[in-house]
Order: structure tokens, then C-alpha cells, then sequence
């Protein structure tokens, strides 16, 4: 639904119809790719290696990136972490390849943990599974994102880790991911160039109409009070436009270097074989149509 709600709610037209899917979960998501089921999907940072893992055949086409406050940690009650050391010992919700996962593994590295010092428990599913697990107590910590967190937060029953602890370990990254089978129709290929162009413009939107996009998606689809959703509309934003080029990939490396070292992964990837950097253009073409900003001069 979010995608869906991005291009009803900005009115950003598109000479075609796309046609959408929901998937909750990364896996399900690399699962669409690489069928065949669908041609593009919106995911995290971590979706494009565990998919290459996978023998996807997809790549990077486009790359955003919001505040970095979008995942914290929550505590079972009776958890106490005073510190990210607290967390040596402790039992983490952490699902291979989801959007937590690399989220996870940097703030154990932030707070020098290494992972064979705290359990890494699979919750199967997402979102409400993960914090079923953290009010039960089958977990000690779990990650969490918005607008969960604050719907965790509304109910009292778990204690939240301060974003503040925690928010430098998020990348803040989202990526769009193409199939090279769609890549290689010329048809398919023009649309997903006009999409990732389109998307640019809808993001910039809601940069500048975060109180719409509040009523649209974070009441309208997630439920959220009025009240709790205008501050979060505002702190989500602005979104800033990553250049698609050797920075981008070193950033995906080190990612995959991380996941690697951590033994989450067998193999030691090359980030550069994620991308199709002949989006770079379109790209940056988009941003400066639409008045955005570049990462780069952004930081």
C-alpha cells in the first residue's frame, strides 16, 4: 500500500498503469522478483544481497534515503538496557534479510558486542509477529519501525530504547529493485525508467505536503490518530536522493562486509554486481526536475 498511496496521494501521473502487490517481508519480496511476479519492488538495504544470495537476477535501479530515526529497539517488560553494552546476553528478534537485520548488527557493532555474544531468535513473519514476541517475553529485545513504534508506544506495555541511542546505526537507505529479465524488454525497461523518475517526484511531494501525507497513508492505511500521525509525517521527512555511483556501492559493501563478517552470509558479495548504474541519469535527472536534494550535499 505504500507505493500505491505515494502516487494516488502526490498525483504524480505516469503514461502507464502500474499495478500493485503488498508484501510484508523482504524474502517474500525477493520470492516476487525473482518468479517473475513482479518487475520492481520498493525495499531496505539488506533485500538486494540476501536476493544476489539467492540467485536473483535484480538490481539496484534507485536509491533514497529519509532521517535516520526509522528503526529503534523495544524491551520485553522487566528488560533493562541502560546502554548498548546491556544488550551482550540478551535474546534479539532478528530475521535473516529483513530491514531490521542490518540495523541490528550495526548497533551490536556500535556498542562493540560482537554477535556470537547475544541470541539472534528468527520470529517468523513480520511487524505484529515481532512484537507479540516482545510482550510475551519469548524475546528480550526486538527492532522496530514506524508507524509501529508508535503504536507500540500508545499501548505502554513495552519500554522503547531513546532514538537517540540508536539512530546512527540507521542507514536511513530504501532502494528500488528491477529484475534484469524486465530490464531486458525494452518496454518494461522504459517503464521502470519512468517509474524510478516519477517516484522522485512523489517523494519530493511528500517532503513538502507532510501534513497530506499524514492523512493519507499514516491514518488512512496505518491507522494512526491524527495527533500521532502529524509529527511523525514531520519527522519523516525530507527525503534526499543518494547519487547512484562508487559511493553508493562502497556503502553497500561495507554492508555486505558486516553481514559477511558476522557470518550471516557465506560469501563476501561484490557490491558493484547490485546495481545498474545506467540509472544514474535518470536519477539525477529526476532530482533536479523535481527540486530535490543529493545526499552528498545534503550531509
Amino acid at each position: 500500500m505504500l507505493l500505491q498511496t505515494r502516487r494516488s496521494a502526490s498525483k504524480v501521473d505516469l503514461s502507464f498503469t502500474p499495478h500493485y502487490s503488498n508484501f510484508t517481508t523482504e524474502s517474500s519480496i525477493n520470492q516476487a522478483l525473482r518468479s517473475g511476479s513482479v518487475d520492481l519492488a520498493l525495499a531496505g538495504d539488506n533485500a538486494a544481497i540476501f536476493g544476489r544470495l539467492q540467485n536473483n537476477d535484480t538490481v539496484i535501479v534507485g536509491a533514497f534515503q529519509r532521517p535516520r530515526n526509522f528503526s529503534q529497539l523495544v524491551l520485553a517488560p522487566g528488560v533493562r538496557v541502560d546502554r548498548l553494552a546491556d544488550l551482550r546476553g540478551k535474546r534479539i528478534a532478528c530475521n535473516p534479510g529483513s530491514i531490521a537485520h542490518l540495523f541490528i548488527l550495526r548497533t551490536l557493532a556500535g556498542a562493540g558486542v560482537k554477535p556470537s555474544e547475544v541470541t539472534l531468535i528468527k520470529i517468523p513473519g513480520s511487524g505484529n509477529s515481532y512484537f507479540d514476541a516482545v510482550r510475551r517475553g519469548d524475546v528480550d529485545v526486538s527492532p522496530t519501525n514506524e508507524p509501529f513504534t508508535t503504536a507500540l508506544a500508545r499501548e505502554g506495555k513495552v519500554k522503547l530504547l531513546p532514538a537517540a541511542l540508536t539512530g546512527r546505526f540507521n542507514s536511513g537507505q530504501e532502494f528500488l529493485l528491477a529484475s534484469r529479465r524486465s530490464l531486458r524488454d525494452p518496454a518494461k525497461a522504459a517503464a521502470i525508467a519512468s517509474y524510478v523518475a516519477a517516484y522522485v517526484q512523489q517523494l519530493q511531494w511528500q517532503n513538502s505536503h507532510p501534513e497530506q501525507w499524514a492523512r493519507a497513508y499514516l491514518v488512512g492505511v496505518a491507522g494512526l490518530k491524527t495527533s500521532e500521525a502529524l509529527p511523525l509525517a514531520r519527522e519523516g521527512v525530507p527525503y534526499v536522493f543518494p547519487r547512484m555511483n562508487e559511493k553508493l556501492v562502497g556503502q553497500q559493501q561495507k554492508n555486505i562486509d558486516l553481514l559477511y563478517d558476522a557470518k550471516a552470509i557465506p560469501e563476501r558479495l561484490d557490491g558493484t554486481e547490485l546495481f545498474d548504474l545506467r540509472f544514474a541519469p535518470v536519477i539525477e535527472a529526476a532530482v533536479l526536475r523535481a527540486g530535490g536534494s543529493f545526499a552528498d550535499d545534503s550531509a
